[in-house]
């Protein structure tokens, strides 16, 4: 019922949508188990929509979004870092999500100077992560050293549970 000059701007709001997509291979879903999902907490100008929680399944028949997560400032600049904030802390631990996405796309200076237009996620696909990269080699090693290490028993234990010769990994 209001007439256009009765509405009063208040603010900037800023809203992200958490999928579970993979942006490395084009943001094709990524169905699974979330195991663990941590967003929020809601107040101060943050607001979380979510139909999910941990436990839950993304399945590939239905949207992939988690949640929406939207921030409102007094300006561009502080919804903009609420938002950077909230996904910053945000844990998802199940399938695939553009969160690491969002946060590398909420970071760029271009954002946040609003020096972008709809071109920008394209022109920057493997500077936001969004582009299809090696395994990290690294990583990969000391995770299997880390397995290994596991594996083998302790040469010093006694009793039923001593070694009683050397482990072989196969």
């Amino acid at each position: 019922p209001l007439a256009q000059d009765q509405i009063r701007v208040d603010g900037a709001a800023i809203e992200a949508r958490l999928n579970a997509e993979d942006p490395e291979t084009g943001f094709l879903p990524s169905p699974g188990l979330i195991r663990a999902l941590k967003l929020g907490p809601e107040g101060q100008g943050l607001r979380i929509d979510s139909g999910v929680e941990a436990g839950d399944s993304v399945t590939p028949y239905y949207d992939s979004m988690i949640a929406k997560v939207i921030a409102h400032g007094a300006t561009r600049e502080e919804a903009l870092a609420k938002l950077t904030d909230a996904l910053t802390r945000a844990i998802v631990i199940g399938p695939k999500t553009n969160l690491a996405f969002l946060s590398a796309l909420l970071t760029a200076p271009e954002v946040i100077a609003g020096g972008y237009d709809t071109g920008f996620i394209d022109a920057n696909l493997a500077r936001l992560g969004a582009a299809p990269r090696e395994p990290d080699g690294r990583a990969t090693l000391l995770a299997a050293e880390a397995l290994w290490r596991k594996k083998l028993p302790d040469a010093t234990a006694t009793g039923p549970v001593a070694p009683r010769s050397r482990t072989r990994l196969s």
